[in-house]
């Protein structure tokens, strides 16, 4: 386990201060799980992962969106339009390097199934195209995990002179 969900370095600081002890031909990752109860599961590769913060800075400091909004460069409009450039009009991800036409020639994984185990609300459409295998094995995902910006609650007129977010 190497808490990357967390980002805490633990398995990186190990792996510095001990090579000795992972000296190895293979190493087994034993965090993916079961495909499905009763199906034994065999990862055989795993997409990589990064983790980018990205902070836009338009202004000197917020600005009254009744006097300046409309022509001030607001930061976090910004950063929305930026974000979602990430995905097409499909929601396939569109990162420039990237190839996102990779098909998955392994098990296949029915779109009713991943819908229910995802918990995927209905009458909300999956993103990207391809089959559901394609979109989560075979090709490259992008996921905003996070945004700085005022919350709804004491929210003020306000045009946003900073705005971050965090991707993986």
């Amino acid at each position: 386990e190497g808490s990357e969900e967390q980002g805490t370095g633990g398995l990186e600081r190990y792996a510095e201060a001990h090579p000795e002890l992972l000296a190895a031909d293979t190493i087994v990752i034993g965090d993916a799980g079961n495909f499905r109860a009763g199906l034994p599961t065999v990862t055989a590769t795993l997409r990589g992962m990064t983790m980018l913060r990205v902070q836009l800075d338009t202004l000197e400091g917020n600005l009254h969106s009744g006097q300046f909004g409309g022509a001030a460069p607001d930061a976090l409009a910004a950063m929305i339009q930026l974000l979602a450039s990430l995905r097409d009009e499909h929601g396939t991800t569109t990162v420039d390097g990237l190839t996102g036409d990779t098909d998955w020639d392994g098990l296949q994984y029915p779109e009713a199934e991943f819908r229910q185990d995802a918990k995927v609300l209905d009458g909300v459409e999956l993103i990207g195209t391809g089959t559901v295998a394609d979109r989560i094995w075979a090709r490259p995902a992008v996921t905003v995990v996070g945004i700085d910006c005022p919350p709804v609650v004491g929210a003020t007129p306000s045009v946003q002179a900073s705005a971050r977010a965090q991707v993986s």
